[in-house]
Parts: structure tokens; C-alpha cells; sequence
């Protein structure tokens, strides 16, 4: 009796055997698990060089080129992990709070931080020359205060500065914002516990340490210690119930509950006007009514106060503000100048933009022109030139950048308000001032309106945009490099860049915490200074 061969099985031996053939003439190799890893790498590159808005923003091409070469070298097919902590180095190129790559929480999200991985157990505060002091120690054996000085031989302000490089930030938001926001979280990799734990620097840790006799930090003990490692969701369960929270100010920043403005007096002729965020943090609104209303509501009552105390000297508070909205700082300014200025705002041309900046491009032109006094005609005229840019914008070859005022005006326009303000003014910031803060104080700059005071911003005069294409890596897909793609430029009157090049505001007064101010996070150092100058 013959054997009957289904016809299922008959057509899945064909297949296969087609399949065999096809893969037996096939010329192209399988790729290793390194050559993906290798590709991979070079298109996160290719993102950062050809898609992010500022790439020179602190290296050269020669410069990314070699670190680029240093993280390929390093790619083999080992342990994944080393490849992904590779990650890290790409920062070196980027520093850029605002692009965020590999992002705080990647390796704890998707498990290649373990919660049983043992970590330095101690939470420290660290300044912007390196130097580490102890706020918890979380198994006990070094005091509040204290100043680490070396780990296991090693300098601690030599791993401090090295892992100041590995973050993306740009280095004095880099590391106010580490302090702030990451340091005593364990499952975050861009703060000092994570630096140690990703460059294999393990329990138990040889640690020689100062303790200081008083509050001057001039007379000290050295002493010397070993601490056995703690593990990761333990050291953060002790973070949280210790109460070793991120700072009040910048922690209400992001709290919907807190109010963005508020105005107090220091005295019969001096008053503050608070800022922790440029928005009302009512998202809707902004979204689709394209204005702020609760803000311009806010601010009008803040100012209105500041009118009737008769203040004459006016402190805008930003410190540790991370920014906001443009529209709410044009709504701060009507209060201080008293003219318009230019601003030239440019996006990045790719694939990624042009498709996904469409919208934000015409919400941005809406911001500048969204006035109740344009007719009519006005709006539809402008309407018309707002559809030929998008245009312009979507023609743009990739890699090159389009500037939004090529067929209209881009600026600040003054729009007149009940309580103008034309006594001193003074804007106090600190490292922690970031993003919209920068035009703020780029555009009082150019006016010469104001007088800074405090701490040099973080951020740098020539701020990228909050707005950022979401890019998946090819390989490791569910993996999202959020990418700056538009920046701000303030002209004087002639149309000069003014904050061109990558640098600092220039304090007009410093003032700066002492140490001890510092490590108890004393906020109010700032203000008793600035009595005390104007008595």
C-alpha cells in the first residue's frame, strides 16, 4: 500500500526545500550579533551629526569623530550590558539637557540594572570642582558632612569630573541638576552611585575621608573607612523614607499643585517676583488655545501688588527653573520693556522633522501672530505666508536648517499692560536656570534692562528647544533617542546674533551659598547678601 503524503505537510517541504535553495545562493553573510551593535552605534552617530539641531554645541567633528571611534572599538559580542552602558559615552557629544540619550531611567526600565546589584551606599552632594560630601550614608559609618576624598585609591574628584563628562547636560546644569534631581536615586545611571556601578568600581569600597571640626570646612580629620555595598532597591526604599528629597524649589517647579508665580516683600522698597516655571502647568490651554491665560491672570495680580507696595527695586526669582513656555515669557517681558525685538528661531531639516514639526512649526508662527487686534484680511494674509513656509520648511534639504523668518517676521512684540514696571530690576539665577529661563534673560539682556545676580545659568545663552523627534534605534527598537531639532537666537536691532557661540551668562553680581549654605540646600542666602549690599 503506498504512503499518502498530506498535502500540508507536501507544500511545507517545498517551501523548505525552496527556502534551503534560496539561502544556499545567497551571497550575503548573516550579520553577528557585533556587526548590528556596530551599525547600531554608528546610526545613533548619524542622529546626532546629521538630526540634532546643535551638534557643535560642545565638540568638534574631529572631536565626536575619535570618541565615536572609541565607543566602536569597544563593541563585541559579550555581555550586552557592556554594549548598552557604551551608550553613555555618546553623551560626551551631546551635552544637551534637553536631549536626553541614553534617558535617566533606560537601564533600570528595561532590567539591566538589577534591584539586588550592589551600589555605593551613600547619597552625596557634590560641587562643581568635584569635590564629594557625604549627606547619608546610608549603612551608618561616615557622618553628615563629611568629604570623601579617595575610593578604592582612586581621587573621588577625578572619577567626579569623569562622570560630569558621561552626562549629557551641558557641565555646570550637569551637575546642579544631578544634585537636585538624580544623586540619591539608585536607579538612575548619570549620578556619582551609577558612574561607579557602570565603570565597575565595586564593594567593598576603600574610602579615606575628611571630617571637618566646624562650619568654616578649614580644620579636618583624615580618617579612613571600608563600606560593604547596598542593594540598589534597598539604598532607594532608605532614600525615600529618610526624607533625602530633591530641592523644594526645583521639586515645585514640576508640581502641578504649586502655583508658578508668586510676589513677597523683603522690605518697604524691595520685593520678589518668583517664577518656578514659564507656564501655568495648564497643558490644554496651551495646547489648543495656543495662549496662557491663567498665567497672564497670575502675573497681572503679582504685578498689580508689586504697584500698589510701591516697590522700586524688583527681584525676578528664577532660579532653578527648568523653563516653560515662550509665550509666558513674552506675557513677564510686556512688563519690563518697553519695545519689540527680533529673535530668530530655526529648525533642523530630516526626514524625522519634516514629518513630526509640521504642527509645531505653524503653533509657533500662531504664538508670534496670535493677536486680537489683526483684521481679518490681516489674519488670512498671514495665514498665506504661514503655509508657504511650512513649505519652504518641508523643501529644505536635510541636514540643513531653515530659519523661521525667512517670509516672516519673527519677534518679541510689546503689548502694553495696566502695571509696567520701571524701577530696578534685577533676575537672580543659578545653575539650575534652564531653557526658557535663557530667553528671558536673552532678550532683558539685549535691552539692557536688567541686572543679574547670583549664580552663572547652567544653560547656555544659545538654548536648543524643548520640541524633540522621538527616533528608535534599529536594533534595539524599543529604545527612543529624543532629539532637539529647533533653537533661539536674539538679534540686537541690526540683526547680529547676539548670543552666538556656546557660553555663559555673565553675572553682573555673583553670589554664591558659602559650603555650609550649600549643603543644607539654605535658600535664602541669596536675598540676605543682596540686603546686606544695599543697605
Amino acid at each position: 500500500m503506498k504512503k499518502i503524503i498530506p498535502l500540508f505537510l507536501l507544500l511545507q517541504l517545498l517551501a523548505f526545500s525552496s527556502r534551503a535553495q534560496d539561502k544556499a545562493q545567497s551571497t550575503e553573510p548573516v550579520k553577528t550579533l557585533a556587526q548590528n551593535r556596530h551599525e547600531e552605534a554608528a546610526f545613533i552617530y548619524h542622529i546626532i551629526n546629521d538630526v540634532y539641531v546643535d551638534p557643535d554645541r560642545c565638540s568638534t567633528r574631529a572631536q565626536r569623530d575619535s570618541i565615536f571611534q572609541y565607543i566602536d572599538s569597544q563593541i563585541t559580542s559579550a555581555h550586552n550590558l557592556n554594549y548598552v552602558l557604551s551608550w553613555r559615552y555618546f553623551s560626551k557629544m551631546i551635552k544637551d539637557g534637553h536631549f536626553q540619550f541614553p534617558d535617566v531611567g533606560v537601564y533600570n526600565r528595561n532590567k539591566w540594572f538589577k534591584p539586588e546589584d550592589l551600589v555605593f551606599p551613600v547619597f552625596p552632594k557634590i560641587t562643581q570642582d568635584g569635590r564629594v560630601f557625604v549627606i547619608t550614608d546610608y549603612i551608618g559609618q561616615l557622618p553628615k558632612y563629611s568629604e570623601i576624598t579617595s575610593i578604592n585609591g582612586i581621587p573621588v574628584q577625578k572619577l567626579a569630573k569623569k562622570q560630569v563628562e558621561v552626562t549629557y547636560c551641558a557641565p555646570l546644569y550637569a551637575r546642579a541638576w544631578m544634585n537636585s534631581q538624580v544623586e540619591g536615586d539608585s536607579r538612575e545611571w548619570n549620578n556619582f552611585t551609577g558612574y561607579l556601578f557602570c565603570e565597575s568600581i565595586k564593594p567593598p569600597y576603600s574610602i579615606e575621608y575628611k571630617v571637618y571640626s566646624d562650619t568654616t570646612f578649614t580644620s579636618f580629620e583624615t580618617k579612613t573607612a571600608t563600606l560593604q555595598g547596598i542593594g540598589r532597591e534597598e539604598k532607594y526604599q532608605l532614600y525615600k523614607q529618610n526624607g533625602d528629597i530633591k530641592i523644594k524649589r526645583h521639586e515645585n517647579a514640576f508640581n502641578l499643585h504649586n502655583k508658578s508665580l508668586s510676589y513677597y516683600k523683603l522690605n518697604d522698597s524691595t520685593g520678589v517676583l518668583d517664577i518656578n516655571m514659564f507656564y501655568s502647568k495648564e497643558f490644554t490651554t496651551i495646547f489648543f488655545m495656543k495662549n496662557d491665560n491663567a498665567y497672564k491672570d497670575r502675573i497681572e495680580e503679582c504685578m498689580k501688588q508689586v504697584h500698589q507696595d510701591g516697590i522700586t527695586n524688583l527681584i525676578v526669582d528664577i532660579r532653578n527653573n527648568p523653563g516653560g513656555y515662550a509665550g509666558d515669557v513674552f506675557e513677564t517681558l510686556n512688563y519690563f520693556l518697553d519695545s519689540s525685538l527680533p529673535i530668530k528661531e530655526f529648525f533642523r531639516a530630516s526626514s524625522y522633522s519634516k514629518k513630526d514639526g509640521l504642527l509645531l512649526l505653524k503653533n509657533t508662527y500662531e504664538m508670534y501672530y496670535n493677536s486680537e487686534y489683526l483684521s481679518k484680511k490681516e489674519k488670512d494674509s498671514i495665514n498665506n505666508l504661514i503655509n508657504k513656509s511650512v513649505e519652504i520648511f518641508k523643501n529644505t534639504p536635510d541636514g540643513k536648517y531653515f530659519r523661521l523668518d525667512t517670509l516672516l517676521k519673527t519677534e518679541y512684540v510689546h503689548s502694553e499692560t495696566k502695571y509696567p514696571f520701571k524701577g530696578k530690576l534685577y533676575v537672580a539665577t543659578n545653575n539650575l536656570s534652564f531653557s526658557a529661563c535663557m530667553l528671558f534673560c536673552n532678550l532683558l539682556k539685549a535691552a539692557g534692562r536688567a541686572t543679574f545676580i547670583g549664580e552663572t545659568p547652567g544653560e547656555y545663552l544659545l538654548t536648543t528647544g524643548g520640541p524633540r523627534v522621538f527616533v528608535k534605534l534599529p536594533y534595539n527598537s524599543y529604545i527612543t533617542m529624543q532629539v532637539p531639532y529647533t533653537y533661539v537666537a536674539i538679534t540686537d536691532k541690526d540683526g547680529n546674533i547676539l548670543n552666538n557661540g556656546h557660553q555663559n551668562l555673565k553675572i553682573d553680581i555673583p553670589i554664591e551659598p558659602t559650603l555650609y549654605e550649600w549643603l543644607k540646600g539654605d535658600e535664602g542666602y541669596l536675598f540676605r547678601n543682596f540686603l546686606n549690599r544695599n543697605k
